[in-house]
């Protein structure tokens, strides 16, 4: 390596030498980022009563679906009486149990054919 300096290199860090007081830098830096949390605190703050205001505005069809959905999940898929059989076989004698097991065993099927196209 030579003991020379590169004239073209030596100028343009001579150019952005910029000599900034600490004190003053820093205040600008600090009121800089005061001004970003301010900004972003009320954007949330704004976007929270929106979805006040939506949530407030869908509430009673929501909960009419949200009923729907758990009358309809709840129902029996075979009336089995009120013997052991019924009480053996009641968390998964409704809709939503089918439902969650289909989902299951779909998702498992699909894993094992995932995963036997990559191997051959």
């Amino acid at each position: 390596m030579t003991g020379e300096r590169d004239l073209v290199l030596q100028d343009l860090f001579a150019q952005a030498d910029l000599s900034l007081e600490g004190e003053t830098f820093t205040a600008e830096v600090v009121a800089k980022t005061q001004r970003r949390h301010t900004r972003i605190f009320m954007a949330l703050g704004g976007l929270a009563l929106v979805m006040i205001g939506v949530i407030w505005v869908f509430s009673a069809p929501l909960l009419g679906f949200a009923q729907l959905g758990a009358t309809v999940l709840t129902g029996s898929i075979f009336e089995l009486g009120t013997g052991w059989l019924s009480w053996a076989l009641s968390p998964v004698n409704n809709y939503g149990s089918g439902a969650i097991i289909a989902v299951k065993a779909f998702l498992m099927l699909r894993k094992k054919f995932r995963v036997a196209s990559y191997i051959s």
